[in-house]
């Protein structure tokens, strides 16, 4: 069962851009991640009671709201880089994610790096460039929206390592449904505060209502399951597999929006998704000696 977890979270997070691209027909991207939240607060609520375990939210805190504020940037940046461009825009998060929380354990946890994973970081850098330089001339890059969605995504990937940091400065003091659920709440309540200024609404559809409640399920369900699985498989299998997602990703961005995928793009994910590996390889390599 364990590897039909990942197999599942894989999925979900591959289908991120596709929901977006589908909502953000109806609304705005602040909506967007204001409804991510909302929906991801439902469902876990759901769960929770279905599951009977006690709801016990946490308001306060420097962790806590670290990962508010970690959590509610990755969102508004990585919807509206999107919605701004293509579907499959997001790939570039995990490998920024990925090297950005290497970075956070080097310089604030003291761990050491080794050889590999700077090989990794070195490679996860060159595949996000060329997948946002796309064999555009230089000046394009610069003086369009290329490095606009770079710069955004970057911002994403940091919001989202920074989240992860917090959570586990949290997990040895309450579990994880109400860590997340506490983050959550929070993060839904701010990105709701400048709504009736700025959001956008256009004809209602279902596939965007779809779309919207597909990221809450995403946000709600993908810790879960992924904690699930990594009971039964190594958490460095788990965070390979997930991370392959990105090709997914790409398949969907061509089969229902028909954007163009070109060899740059696929060449850049090739890249970075070996620079991942690399650097999830000091993850393996760094555990207790039996």
């Amino acid at each position: 069962m364990g590897y039909l977890y990942v197999f599942i979270t894989t999925l979900m997070f591959s289908l991120i851009g596709t929901c977006v691209t589908l909502a953000k027909s109806w609304v705005s991207s602040d909506v967007i991640s204001c409804a991510r939240f909302t929906f991801g607060v439902l469902f876990l609520l759901a769960f929770m009671l279905i599951t009977k375990k006690k709801i016990s939210l946490r308001l306060t805190g420097g962790a806590v709201w670290l990962g508010v504020f970690c959590k509610c940037i990755n969102y508004l940046t990585e919807n509206y880089a999107i919605a701004n461009g293509y579907s499959f825009g997001n790939i570039i998060v995990w490998p920024v994610q990925c090297v950005a929380i290497l970075l956070f354990s080097l310089l604030f946890l003291r761990e050491k790096i080794t050889k590999t994973a700077i090989l990794g970081v070195i490679l996860c850098a060159a595949g996000v460039i060329v997948i946002s330089w796309n064999g555009q001339p230089l000046g394009q890059f610069f003086t369009g929206d290329g490095a606009i969605s770079l710069l955004l995504f970057l911002i994403a990937g940091c919001g989202a390592a920074g989240f992860t940091m917090a959570q586990k400065m949290l997990l040895d003091k309450m579990d994880s449904c109400n860590l997340n659920l506490s983050m959550f709440f929070l993060s839904a309540l701010i990105t709701a505060a400048p709504l009736p200024v700025t959001a956008e609404f256009a004809e209602f559809s279902f596939p965007a209502l779809f779309g919207l409640m597909m990221l809450g399920l995403v946000t709600c369900a993908a810790f879960i399951i992924s904690a699930e699985a990594m009971k039964t498989i190594p958490v460095f299998v788990v965070t390979i597999i997930q991370s392959m997602n990105v090709i997914l990703t790409l398949l969907w961005s061509v089969l229902f929006f028909h954007e163009p995928v070109t060899g740059w793009i696929i060449a850049g994910t090739a890249v970075f998704a070996c620079g991942m590996v690399l650097v999830n390889l000091k993850k393996r390599n760094a555990a207790p000696r039996t």
